[in-house]
């Protein structure tokens, strides 16, 4: 009994030593603005993994300190993938997935962003389609939470990128049915809201009518298009839903544009960088993986074990890289 009692207390001393304080404590939202543990504004910067069920290798320790230790980002985001499967058809592994990031995010005292990663597949048509996909949530964010509730190292995406014809109405009942199981298990946790039409931003419908709730945030999702109007528009949102008192939170960005094949983009890019910053938003650059595309960061021939080494990086990774590397995140410990 004594031996036993002895290794409980070695394994808790041994995850306190493990666990690393993250740069800013935890974070809260103050009239729109993520804020650190001693009431400072506060940015994020880091990088979104690709789909959970399709890169699963990316996933992974070494993935998470490339992160922190050569892109200097002090947040990554797991893309859980819902469908195809994804957590509805393969749950076990989506929540390993989860977890490997979590805990290397833990180790390495940055940020993780657990994100429910739906791309357009639930149509909200369907009012048991709904209520399936919403329990499913539900279930994948308790037991996130039962995992990690307190964690000053968390923070949780609802919803990656509704679909476009789900109606604004269904977006919020989905919110107002997840979040209180949320708050339950923990209080405080900084949650991000996906927005129609694919999370293309804040629109008047939601500033209008947002979300009741205390540090709750929008998402936005950038690329570099070639409908410089559109990114106009976007720009414009975020300055509405501040002005409202309302957060905004980019936890994906490209460096192209969507519709592929596509240029790297390297001037509009610097530009919204621009406007993130001088706006202190927080951000995750699309996406640290060797997928065969131009937002990955690492050329497909490379690894996990090889995200740090230079010949490794692709286009996307140099521009991020020689970015990043310019900025105050907090970063220790390399």
């Amino acid at each position: 009994m004594l031996i036993i009692k002895n290794i409980f207390i070695f394994s808790f001393y041994l995850c306190i030593v493990l666990a690393v304080n993250p740069p800013y404590g935890r974070l809260s939202v103050k009239n729109g603005q993520l804020t650190g543990s001693n009431g400072q504004a506060v940015q994020l910067r880091g990088v979104s993994l690709w789909f959970s069920q399709w890169l699963t290798q990316w996933y992974s320790p070494e993935a998470v300190k490339a992160i922190k230790c050569f892109y200097n980002g002090n947040v990554v985001r797991a893309a859980i993938g819902t469908c195809c499967s994804g957590y509805l058809e393969n749950p076990n592994a989506a929540i390993k997935a989860a977890t490997a990031v979590a805990d290397a995010a833990i180790a390495n005292g940055i940020y993780f962003l657990i994100d429910f990663h739906d791309v357009a597949s639930e149509k909200c048509t369907s009012d048991a389609e709904f209520k399936k996909f919403t329990n499913s949530a539900i279930k994948f964010f308790k037991t996130i939470l039962n995992k990690y509730k307190g964690s000053p190292n968390m923070l949780l995406e609802l919803r990656n990128e509704p679909n476009p014809i789900c109606p604004r109405s269904k977006l919020k009942e989905y919110y107002n049915a997840v979040l209180p199981v949320i708050r339950k298990l923990d209080p405080n946790v900084v949650t991000i809201l996906g927005t129609p039409y694919q999370s293309t931003g804040p629109s008047a419908e939601v500033i209008n009518n947002p979300v009741t709730g205390a540090n709750l945030m929008y998402t936005l999702h950038f690329y570099t298009v070639t409908d410089t109007n559109h990114i106009q528009q976007q720009k414009q949102m975020v300055l509405n839903a501040r002005s409202k008192g309302l957060g905004v939170f980019v936890t994906e960005y490209g460096d192209a544009d969507v519709n592929l094949p596509a240029p790297l983009n390297p001037s509009s890019m610097k530009d919204f960088w621009k406007f993130m910053d001088q706006n202190k938003l927080s951000y995750a650059k699309w996406s640290l993986s060797n997928k065969d595309e131009v937002f990955s960061l690492v050329k497909p021939y490379c690894t996990p074990a090889q995200a740090m080494q230079e010949y490794c990086l692709s286009d996307s990774g140099k521009l991020l890289r020689d970015f990043m590397k310019t900025q105050n995140n907090g970063i220790t410990g390399c």
